[in-house]
């Protein structure tokens, strides 16, 4: 029989083993924990959300998309009041270099549409009622009123922004990491938090916060903005929320809901400083990812609509029959499929309206000179 202090030896050998055991485990836990809250050391960086980010953006080579917004004003905020926050539908398409956005009033299909504006060939259409105006500046393209393509999947559409891919006024644009950069650039804060039931990156400056996914290709679920407030501290300006995602493949995710809420204003009363202004919903009816056709970018036009061009005057004609057409036919006037195309010649028309002033000027000379008394008449024979 082993001694009763050769016993208490192993027993406390097998003590310190199991308490070396416990204390391996709980190492183990809290580092999991740590892992869990934070994300695993190095598993990714910045550079590889923008890479990744990138891949898709230069992916998307055109859109289609149809959308419906509409407002809430959740406070009677006095600089809310001088907005127009009338429900409106969208349908816009983008191919790299053309654009089309229709702007239509709220309702369905039968909705009245307000305008229709086309950049095509250099030059932008611009569709309102009976009146066409085509712009020859290339710098002008529709995308006043877009909410999609630009703030929401946030894909470049001015030529300054598709020449310079780092630019920061689109994501993931802003992630670039570069100095040269007037705006803070952003961190990855090794953080995670939960957005709407995904775990999501948190990215931030002082200016900015977002929360990207990485199941759904580092998209980003939700931002928030933040403005000074002139006296050192900083108040909300604005949070979008990204929902409802659309598998659109090859690795693309794309957000079929979008939720701005704006902020109030400094110069807005204090008691309304960090609430909400007003809140814009954006819901997608349908989009498309590179399949937009020629017909997209088809202009509607109705009878009787008179076509001007900026800075050449000669050019301007009215169509007769209701006629669609794209812009290169509009601007060789091509009468194919319109039936009775009439040019109006400006120069023409002012060489008339020379002609009849001057007719009316000799009538009324004629008309009005004065007579010879009839004594003098008499007197000279």
């Amino acid at each position: 029989m082993r001694s009763e202090s050769a016993q208490m030896i192993v027993f406390l050998r097998r003590g310190r083993s199991w308490c070396t055991l416990a204390l391996l485990i709980a190492a183990a836990f809290v580092v999991s924990h740590r892992v869990n809250a934070q994300g695993p050391p190095g598993d990714v960086t910045l550079e590889d959300i923008y890479r990744v980010a990138m891949e898709q953006h230069n992916f998307i080579e055109s859109v289609t998309v149809e959308y419906n917004v509409r407002y809430e004003v959740p406070n009677e905020v006095p600089s809310v009041k001088k907005l127009d926050l009338k429900p409106f539908r969208n349908i816009f398409s983008f191919d790299g270099t053309r654009l089309s956005m229709q702007h239509f009033d709220a309702g369905g299909p039968d909705a009245k549409r307000r305008y229709q504006s086309v950049y095509d060939a250099g030059h932008t259409l611009t569709l309102e009622d009976s009146s066409a105006i085509i712009d020859p500046e290339q710098n002008r393209t529709p995308t006043v009123g877009e909410f999609y393509v630009r703030s929401v999947l946030q894909v470049p559409l001015r030529e300054n922004d598709k020449v310079n891919p780092e630019s920061r006024g689109y994501y993931p644009g802003c992630l670039f990491p570069s100095g040269a950069q007037s705006a803070p650039a952003y961190e990855l804060t090794g953080q995670k938090e939960d957005v709407d039931g995904a775990s999501c990156y948190v990215i931030k400056n002082p200016k900015s916060t977002i929360y990207v996914d990485p199941k759904l290709g580092f998209a980003i679920r939700k931002q928030v903005e933040t403005k000074g407030d002139g006296k050192g501290g900083r108040r909300l300006q604005a949070e979008r929320r990204y929902l409802d995602f659309k598998d659109a493949g090859d690795g693309i995710f794309l957000p079929m809901k979008f939720v701005s809420t704006v902020y109030c204003r400094t110069s807005d009363p204090a008691e309304f400083i960090n609430k909400p202004a007003y809140v814009c919903n954006l819901d997608v009816v349908s989009v498309g990812i590179n399949a937009v056709t020629d017909a997209d970018f088809m202009v509607d036009i109705p009878s009787g609509t008179y076509v001007s061009f900026v800075g050449n005057s000669d050019l301007n004609f009215v169509v007769r029959g209701n006629a669609s057409l794209a812009m290169d036919s509009l601007l060789k006037q091509d009468s194919k499929g319109v039936p009775e195309v009439t040019a109006g010649n400006s120069r023409m028309w002012l060489l008339i309206g020379v002609n009849v002033f001057l007719l009316v000027v000799i009538a009324v000379f004629l008309l009005f000179r004065r007579k010879p008394p009839q004594n003098e008449r008499t007197r000279n024979t």
